[in-house]
């Protein structure tokens, strides 16, 4: 037990320096393939071979270059994706709070990203299976996950698991922000966390 122990504080401590090598804010940005929708696009996005930070877009008769921590082709994987990520989820499992997000336009593929298919789960799938499958063989710590949704729609936040209107406000704590009032739901295993989101009010 102590050797594993061992293991664990040694694991943790690379990973936290990996985290502060690579930053505590990182934006990814993943291109997905043309589509249909798309037409007769203009726009041509082109990738720098030696550098997976950059990109350039050409649009409307214009260059414009971009660097982010990390492009993701439109051949990427979903897997490829998630390993990128996978160490922010590690980290959840140490105690450490982190927040993923996906932003752009609408039909970008935020939700194919983040929730993939019943085939090729995105982020927010993997994620969850990355954090059950972790805690169930540790013997160090007693995990406890539970879920809470919430959408902050014209400034205003609303519990999704209830639908309740109460109002609700952001509070700043000494753990960090938190809503009082939150429903929270204790899940064991993905079989609770897909009843909970299949019942969602919103």
């Amino acid at each position: 037990m102590t050797r594993h122990n061992k293991e664990i504080r040694l694991r943790k401590k690379y990973l936290n320096e990996l985290l502060d090598l690579k930053g505590n804010i990182r934006v990814l940005c993943r291109v997905r393939p043309l589509i249909r929708e798309d037409g007769d696009s203009t726009q041509i996005v082109s990738f720098d071979p030696s550098d997976d930070g950059r990109l350039s877009l050409f649009s409307k008769g214009s260059l414009n270059t971009y660097e982010v921590d990390k492009v993701f082709r439109p051949e990427s994987t979903q897997e490829q994706v998630f390993d990128e990520v996978k160490p922010l989820i590690m980290a959840c499992i140490d105690g450490y709070n982190i927040c993923i997000f996906a932003y752009g336009q609408t039909g970008a593929g935020k939700t194919f990203t983040m929730e993939g298919t019943p085939r090729d789960p995105g982020i927010n799938k993997r994620s969850v299976k990355f954090l059950f499958d972790e805690t169930s063989w540790r013997s160090d710590w007693l995990y406890t996950i539970s879920v809470s949704t919430l959408e902050i729609y014209n400034e205003k936040l609303h519990d999704q698991l209830t639908g309740d209107d109460a109002k609700l406000d952001i509070k700043q704590g000494r753990e960090g922000m938190y809503v009082p009032g939150l429903t929270e739901v204790s899940v064991s295993n993905i079989e609770d966390l897909n009843d909970v989101c299949f019942h969602l009010k919103c």
